[in-house]
This record gives structure tokens, C-alpha cells and sequence, in this order.
């Protein structure tokens, strides 16, 4: 059974007319359009980039109260919209994706929560991060505070929330391929508006450190990371995908918003793609009846990008990029690490406090926040940060190991290898960091073995 198959099993289960946030594939390929369009408009620091969160934030939480089984494909969309906004400098407040995101997993969960195993585990995860806040409000005050613990906490907080809402919905209203579509659509929009004024620049001067000029004169950590999940997004859709059609526009589009990842000079949602895409590719041809079809698709793509593509963009780039992408250099994020470990063996209980790790660090120029979730939880929550690690460690295997087929085993895979590479070179900083994690926890037990399709 593949993942794409579900879509066959849900439409026999679920006679209903389609919901508005269905998706043919031609459908799909016109919003992507009108999402380019959009982001490579869409004005710096104005009313209409403001207007744009505000609505996508206040649209989603209405449709996912008029109607709870929208609430997934909302907050999917919104982890995707994030960067577009803030990219577009939109004045309203720094963690209102995850904020929104929460909101429209909440909804979605009336009358569906239920005490599970996994939902029991995803709320001890959360709950063992929450007293270290005291030593946060105690050190300074609680206007500071909340915004150090909505910081460092909103990222975990929806990663619980996330898994507990995929967890206990229904498969009839978490269909894969639809989630990854409405994640990648406005992904695709950041691609555009990263190109377009990539093409348009001037002069772009290439050095052996993270380029603002090829990330759209953004954050190129924020930049690769959103990029690196849209192009697994892409090949994820391409390998549930059963016409060639599909899978060349899918693979096609992921190459390019891979490209683009690597254009930034930011190394860490590079290699986070690369590790989900790897994980998709193992178990993808493991499947006998998968191996064939897929492997063709993967193998020219790969060939394509490294014998043709990265060596004429190595070229561009005056072998800045070869050089840049060979350099062990962690850039300062493994001092960062090590300064959380030294934080931790000297307040192992209960750690320093949330956001605080920064006001203790001894290594010069570091003071600022972990780029790996799990040295933060060790030093900002001490041994419950620990306990909380091991809860999300432990959740994670049981939705791996219970995994029905090879289909499914690939999908989870795949996101769980992106969540944890980019957990330990971005910590959960945008909202796609937990939304894209909380995917591999859909339930695929009990489905039947249908026939493949391509209804999205």
C-alpha cells in the first residue's frame, strides 16, 4: 500500500461532496501560479502584507470553527504562509503563525480528543517544559518573560498540540496528499518572490557564509529551511503521485525550490531536505512494486542537479558554493551547543530558565538563542527537559514502528528525518518546524490495500 493510495479507500468510506479545500491536480497548479504572482508583488513593510497574515490567520480560524476537518489543512497552510509575511515585513507580532496554527488544530479537535497512548505522551512532552517559566518570570518580570517563553515555547507547544490533533482525526479529513499540498502552496509563493529578486539584484557579491542577497534579502537559515521542506512537500507528492505527469511537474518544482535552498549559502535546510529525501528514497525502494517508477523519477532528477545544474551554479558562484557547502564549519553552532551541555551540568534539575540560556553562556559572541532544540531543552529545562526529549524520542519510534506498509513507513520517515535535522540546526523557529513533524503522526492502521489514484 502507498500513502497516495489512501485517497481511493477515503472516497469509498466518505460519499460526501468535496470540501472547498479539496485539490485536483489542475487546481493545484493554478493556485501555485497566483501564489508567485502574489509573493513577487506583495509590497515590503505595507498594508497589504499586514492584510495578508491577518487574513490567512482569521480566515483559518474561521473556516476550522464553521468546520473542524478544515482546521489541519488551515494550519498547514499557515506553517507554509509564515515566512511570506515576514519576509514582506508585516506588522503583527513575531510567533502569530504558530499562535494561528494552534488555533485551527484546537478547533479541529471538538468532539475528536480522546486519551490515547500517543495524545497521553504528546501532553507529558509539553507539560515537563512548563516550570522552568518560573525561573524566566522570576529573573525578569513577567512583561519580559512572555516574550522569551512565547519564543522558545510556541514551537513545542504546537508540536504537541499537532500531535495529538493528527493523531486522533480521521483518515476521511486528513487526507496526505491534500496536507502537503496547501503546506506547499504558499512555499511555492516564497520560492517565486526568492527568484524573482534573486534575477532582478543588481549585484550579488558570494562569500563562504549565508547569502541575504539570494534569499530574498531575508533570514537565509529562515529562508532554506521553508525552501528545504517545500522541495520534500514536492517529492513527497511526487512519489504518491501514479501519472508521470504528476511526478515530473512535482519532482520538477521540488528540484527548483531545492536549488534555491542551496543558493542561500544556509547549509542547515539543505541538509535537512537531503535527510528526508533520503529517507523517502530508501523505503520507496524497498517496495517491490514502487522501486521501478519512483527510481527513474529520483535518478534524474539527481543526475540532473549534479552533473548539470549544481556545476554551472558552482561556476556562477566563482566555486563559492562548492566551497561553502564543503566546509566543516558549524558556524558557531556546535559552540553554541557545547556552551547548553556546560549550562546544564551546572543546573541539571531545573536548568537555567526558558529563553535564558543566552544571559548565561561564557563563550564570547554567543549570546544568543540554541539553534538546537534538544542542547536547549537541556540547559534551559534541565533533567524535565531530558524527560521531555526522551517522550518526543519515544513518540516518535512508536509512530515509525506502527506504521502499516511500506507507503506509509516512507512518509513518516521522511518528515520525521527532516523534523529531527532541522530540530538540531533550527531548533521549532517557524511554525513549520512542529507543523511538518506532526504529519508522520497520521494513523494509517486498519486501511485496506485500493488502488492508486491521484486525487488530491
Amino acid at each position: 500500500m502507498t500513502v497516495a493510495a489512501v485517497s481511493a479507500e477515503l472516497r469509498q468510506r466518505n460519499a460526501a461532496a468535496r470540501p472547498w479545500f479539496s485539490l485536483t491536480f489542475e487546481r493545484f497548479v493554478g493556485l501555485a501560479a497566483v501564489h508567485v504572482v502574489f509573493a513577487i508583488w506583495l509590497p515590503r513593510a505595507s498594508l497589504p502584507a499586514t492584510a495578508f497574515a491577518l487574513v490567512v490567520v482569521a480566515g483559518s480560524i474561521a473556516a476550522a470553527w464553521i468546520r473542524p476537518s478544515a482546521g489541519p489543512y488551515c494550519a498547514l497552510y499557515i506553517a507554509g504562509a509564515e515566512l511570506l509575511w515576514r519576509m514582506a515585513a508585516a506588522n503583527v507580532f513575531w510567533e502569530l503563525g504558530k499562535y494561528g496554527a494552534i488555533a485551527a488544530l484546537l478547533l479541529s479537535l471538538r468532539g475528536r480528543f480522546r486519551l490515547t497512548p500517543v495524545t497521553t505522551a504528546a501532553t507529558t512532552y509539553f507539560v515537563l517544559l512548563i516550570p522552568a517559566t518560573a525561573a524566566t518570570v522570576g529573573m525578569l518580570g513577567i512583561a519580559e518573560a512572555r516574550s522569551r517563553i512565547a519564543f522558545s515555547l510556541s514551537g513545542p507547544l504546537l508540536l504537541a498540540i499537532g500531535i495529538i490533533a493528527f493523531s486522533v482525526m480521521p483518515l476521511e479529513e486528513v487526507r496526505p496528499q491534500r496536507l502537503l499540498a496547501w503546506l506547499a502552496l504558499p512555499i511555492i509563493g516564497v520560492a517565486g518572490r526568492v527568484g524573482w529578486q534573486t534575477v532582478r539584484a543588481e549585484e550579488i557579491i558570494f562569500e563562504s557564509e549565508a547569502s541575504f542577497a539570494t534569499s530574498g534579502g531575508f533570514g537565509p537559515n529562515q529562508v532554506s529551511t521553508i525552501l528545504g521542506v517545500g522541495a520534500l512537500a514536492l517529492f513527497l507528492l511526487a512519489a504518491q503521485s501514479q501519472r508521470r505527469l504528476h511526478q515530473t511537474t512535482f519532482n520538477a518544482l521540488g528540484g527548483l525550490l531545492f536549488l534555491e535552498a542551496v543558493l542561500t549559502f544556509s547549509r542547515g535546510g539543505v541538509g535537512s531536505a537531503l535527510l528526508g529525501s533520503g529517507a523517502l528514497l530508501i523505503h520507496q525502494t524497498a517496495s517491490p512494486r514502487r522501486a521501478r517508477g519512483y527510481l527513474l523519477g529520483a535518478l534524474v532528477l539527481g543526475l540532473t542537479l549534479w552533473f548539470l545544474v549544481l556545476p554551472r551554479v558552482d561556476q556562477w558562484t566563482g566555486g563559492a558554493l562548492g566551497e561553502r557547502f564543503s566546509s566543516l564549519d558549524s558556524s558557531g553552532r556546535m559552540d553554541i551547543a557545547k556552551s547548553d551541555l556546560d549550562l546544564f551540568l551546572k543546573k541539571p534539575i531545573l536548568g537555567v530558565g526558558v529563553g535564558l540560556a543566552p544571559n548565561f553562556r561564557q563563550v564570547k559572541n554567543f549570546g544568543v538563542a540554541s539553534h538546537t532544540e534538544l542542547t536547549r531543552a537541556l540547559s534551559e529545562h534541565g533533567s524535565l527537559g531530558l524527560l521531555s526529549s526522551l517522550c518526543l524520542i519515544g513518540l516518535i519510534s512508536v509512530c515509525y514502528w506502527r506504521a502499516p506498509s511500506f507507503g506509509s513507513k516512507a512518509w513518516t520517515a521522511a518528515l520525521v528525518a527532516w523534523g529531527l535535522g532541522n530540530m538540531a540546526t533550527a531548533s521549532l523557529r517557524l511554525a513549520a518546524s512542529a507543523a511538518v513533524i506532526c504529519l508522520a503522526f497520521i494513523d494509517f492502521r486498519g486501511l485496506k490495500e485500493p488502488g492508486p489514484v491521484d486525487d488530491q
